[in-house]
């Protein structure tokens, strides 16, 4: 299982699991973007690179979902394929997708922003990362 959908009262919110940070942090993204539309029905025919820098890995997710959600705002783009590399404080990523087309992309939910509520980071023994979002 990449991830399960989660709710608490007025939020959504994911569980992502991976076989390292890394690939659980790209199963968050796809994740959310499940949330917000049939990711599988989003093609990858453009790419976004994201390169943030952040005090510990739960800012480093939230603020790379929250850059997501800044691309689907501003360029109307959505995501379905990821690929995330995490060294200390850095994150680099590649996101691909396709501009949201209505006849296409039908929107499920609406996601305001990411929170700081319940979110979880555990890259022990087992890789996989808790976070709730406004909707």
């Amino acid at each position: 299982m990449e991830y399960e959908i989660l709710s608490h009262v007025s939020e959504t919110g994911i569980r992502a699991y991976g076989t390292s940070l890394n690939n659980a942090f790209a199963n968050a993204a796809r994740a959310m973007f499940s949330i917000i539309t049939k990711v599988e029905k989003v093609e990858t025919k453009q790419k976004k690179e994201i390169k943030l820098i952040s005090s510990s890995p739960k800012e480093l997710l939230v603020d790379f979902l929250n850059e997501l959600l800044f691309y689907y705002e501003t360029e109307s783009m959505l995501f379905s394929d990821f690929k995330v590399r995490i060294e200390s404080s850095t994150l680099v990523a590649e996101a691909k997708g396709e501009k949201y087309r209505p006849e296409k992309h039908p929107i499920k939910t609406q996601i305001k922003a990411t929170t700081y509520y319940n979110l979880k980071v555990n890259s022990n023994e087992d890789n996989w990362v808790q976070v709730f979002f406004d909707v």
